[in-house]
C-alpha cells in the first residue's frame, strides 16, 4: 500500500545507513535468495547486485522488495548494537540472524540502547511488515 513511499528513501538510505552502523561490508553482502529470479530479469552481468535491484525497485517483486527492506531494517536496528557487536561478538560473520544470535546470547551484558532494539525485535517476531 505505501510501497511507492518508501522506496525512493529506502533506496537512498541503504548504503549510508549501513555504512553509519561501521557494517560497509555488508552493503555488498549476497544478494537474498527472494530476489534470485528478479536479478536475473533486471541485473544480468549488471556488477553489484543489490544496487541493481534497488535501481529497479519500481518493479522487482513483493519478495525481493520485502527481503532487502528487512536487510536494511536489520542492519539499522544493528547501529544501536554497533559496540556491543564489536565487545562480545568478535568473529561472528555478519548474515544469516548471527549477529542477532550473539546479540541474544549475551543480552544481559549488552548496552541499554541493544538491549531495546532486541526486545523490539522479539516483541514483533522479527516479522516483515
Amino acid at each position: 500500500m505505501f510501497r511507492h513511499i518508501l522506496r525512493p528513501a529506502f533506496r537512498l538510505a541503504l548504503p549510508l545507513l549501513l555504512t553509519l552502523a561501521g557494517l560497509p561490508a555488508l552493503a555488498q553482502a549476497q544478494t537474498p535468495s527472494a530476489c534470485q529470479a528478479d536479478v536475473q530479469k533486471f541485473c544480468p552481468g549488471a556488477g553489484p547486485a543489490q544496487n541493481c535491484l534497488l535501481d529497479h525497485q519500481q518493479d522487482i517483486s513483493d519478495g525481493c522488495y520485502n527481503a532487502l527492506k528487512q536487510r536494511l531494517d536489520n542492519q539499522h536496528g544493528l547501529a544501536a548494537c554497533k559496540q556491543d557487536v564489536s565487545r562480545l561478538c568478535q568473529g561472528v560473520q555478519p548474515g544469516g540472524g548471527r549477529l542477532v544470535n550473539c546479540l541474544l546470547d549475551h543480552q544481559k551484558e549488552v548496552s541499554d540502547g541493544c538491549y531495546a532494539m532486541l526486545a523490539k525485535r522479539m516483541e514483533r517476531g522479527n516479522k516483515r511488515p
